[in-house]
């Protein structure tokens, strides 16, 4: 949630007027949250696959 609120604040910067949820640009927001969602998604995976390699590495390395 964070990460999409960041994107947003920063969509909204560069805009010049106040009309922000109006056509295109509003869809333009929901493609910004989806992809804020899914970087969130991958960086999660991303963290669960380095902590079983850190889990078999620490592993690896008692059994010696």
């Amino acid at each position: 949630m964070y990460q999409s609120s960041v994107l947003l604040y920063l969509f909204m910067v560069g805009r010049p007027n106040n009309k922000f949820f109006v056509g295109k640009t509003h869809k333009k927001v929901e493609a910004l949250k989806l992809i804020a969602k899914e970087l969130e998604a991958s960086l999660t995976k991303l963290t669960l696959v380095w902590y079983i390699i850190n889990s078999n590495v620490i592993e690896s390395i008692k059994a010696l």
